[in-house]
C-alpha cells in the first residue's frame, strides 16, 4: 500500500474520531457538573482528557490559544491534538526521542523550526 493512501486513511480516521469529538462535546454542554470526570471524553488523549479540555476552553476565556505538551512520543495519543486539530489551536511539542520527533515530521501534521531550535507544529488541513 502506498504512503499516500496510508496518509489519506490516517486523515479520513482523524476527521471520524474529530467529529465523534464534537458530537460528545455538544452531548457535555447541556452538562450542570462541578465535576470534571463528568466531561470526559477520548479522541486522541489517554485518559478522557480531551473532553476535560474542551469543558475548560469553554468556560474559561483563553486569548491565546497555545499549548505546550511534553513526551509526546509521536504525537498520535495527545492530550493536546484535538486542541490543534478540532479547535485551531497552535503549540510547542517536546519529546526527548530524536526517532519520536523524526516520525513526527513524516506524519500529516506540518511541523516548522524556529532559529533556536524548537519544533513547533499546526495543522496543515
Amino acid at each position: 500500500m502506498a504512503i499516500s493512501t496510508i496518509f489519506k486513511i490516517s486523515e479520513r480516521l482523524d476527521e471520524i474520531k474529530i467529529n465523534q469529538g464534537m458530537l460528545l462535546a455538544s452531548i457535555n454542554e447541556k452538562k450542570e457538573s462541578r465535576n470534571l470526570r463528568d466531561y470526559e471524553f477520548k479522541v486522541f488523549s489517554q485518559w478522557g482528557e480531551d473532553g476535560i479540555l474542551q469543558r475548560l476552553i469553554n468556560v474559561v476565556e483563553i486569548k491565546n490559544r497555545t499549548f505546550i505538551e511534553f513526551g509526546v512520543e509521536d504525537f498520535f495519543e495527545s492530550n493536546c491534538r484535538y486542541l490543534l486539530m478540532k479547535d485551531n489551536w497552535s503549540g510547542l511539542v517536546i519529546d526527548g526521542s530524536s526517532g519520536n520527533i523524526n516520525r513526527l515530521k513524516k506524519g500529516i501534521l506540518f511541523l516548522e523550526t524556529s532559529s533556536v531550535g524548537c519544533r513547533c507544529i499546526h495543522h496543515a488541513g
